[in-house]
């Protein structure tokens, strides 16, 4: 906990600096560049055990200069980790994983390029990559299961009037290869976002294959419409895999109501099949989440499982 004490202390710390701008980093230089961070930690009750823990834990350093830009960010996954049941278990860990690391370099006012290790261009949930920007502490469980969170290669972005193409190759192990929810050596994906004012839609696929040899196929699709009073978004995906000849799929619909400034109530509603602790479900989250300032969210959620298990879920997350 030590660590977590010294970078705590560090970020307020530097609320005294005017170089300094919470949530957005530290510009230690009149160059373009920033440090900063975010941290997350979860409380997630259940019948048969708790668990308290720091589950994300991240240092970033990332900027733009004329055409190009960069991000690194580096990230302790699970760093504190206690679980009350019949036998208490405690685990703590210092190992540090490369979540991204990439360049980019903005080719005129209408494309983009992009080359490292980046989050995946796919749909929208896997597109806030951070807890606090997220509606809820859970995540729909098309995160894990349709397709690779994080690519390696190249994404190049082409935007016109009210359309965005994004085209992902990747043909490599990729950086940090197994902090990933799939271990890769190639990824291929297309994805078009269409938005009109308050509605978007999203459609995507690609292909991808794992190290053991298993090739997947997955499309998504999505829809997302944004209002002063309350937000839509439902989201699809399913993909076939060779060797397994299994086919997974995951479909939710959030509702999130903006009771008031700062204050959200969300529910969620959610059918999968997947490989996770409850690989086949339907299932109901109830959550509310308060945010006093941009970058700091306070989150409470109870989450129903159609075989009779449920548990409850708070979190504090920030970035600084």
């Amino acid at each position: 906990m030590r660590l977590l004490f010294i970078l705590i202390i560090f970020a307020i710390s530097l609320f005294s600096d005017d170089k300094y701008i919470f949530g957005e980093g530290w510009k230690p230089t009149e160059k373009p560049i920033y440090l900063g961070g975010y941290l997350s930690a979860v409380a997630d009750l259940r019948n048969d055990k708790q668990i308290i823990s720091v589950d994300e834990l991240a240092f970033m350093v990332y900027g733009e200069y004329n055409r190009f830009g960069f991000m690194s960010e580096f990230e302790i996954e699970d760093f504190y980790s206690k679980t009350f049941d019949e036998t208490e278990d405690e685990t703590f860990s210092q190992k540090v994983h490369i979540e991204r690391l990439n360049v980019n370099y903005f080719i005129d006012d209408n494309s983009e390029i992009m080359i490292g290790k980046f989050f995946s261009e796919i749909g929208f949930w896997n597109t806030w990559p951070i807890n606090v920007l997220r509606d809820t502490t859970s995540d729909p469980h098309i995160l894990e299961t349709i397709f690779p969170e994080m690519s390696t290669g190249i994404l190049y972005k082409r935007f016109f009037k009210n359309l965005t193409i994004y085209l992902t190759f990747q043909n490599n192990r990729g950086i940090d290869d197994t902090y990933n929810n799939f271990n890769i050596d190639y990824h291929y994906a297309l994805a078009l976002s269409f938005e009109n004012g308050e509605n978007e839609w999203r459609i995507g696929g690609g292909q991808f294959s794992e190290t053991d040899g298993d090739s997947s196929l997955y499309v998504t699709l999505g829809y997302c419409k944004d209002l002063p009073s309350w937000t839509f978004m439902i989201e699809s995906g399913i993909r076939k895999s060779d060797k397994s000849k299994k086919i997974f799929y995951d479909v939710y619909g959030q509702s999130v109501w903006h009771i008031l400034p700062k204050h959200d109530l969300i529910l969620r509603i959610e059918s999968y099949r997947d490989l996770s602790e409850i690989p086949k479900s339907n299932s109901i989250v109830f959550g509310y989440t308060y945010r006093p300032l941009p970058y700091i969210a306070l989150k409470g959620e109870v989450d129903f499982f159609d075989n009779g298990s449920e548990r409850s879920l708070f979190s504090f997350s920030m970035m600084f």
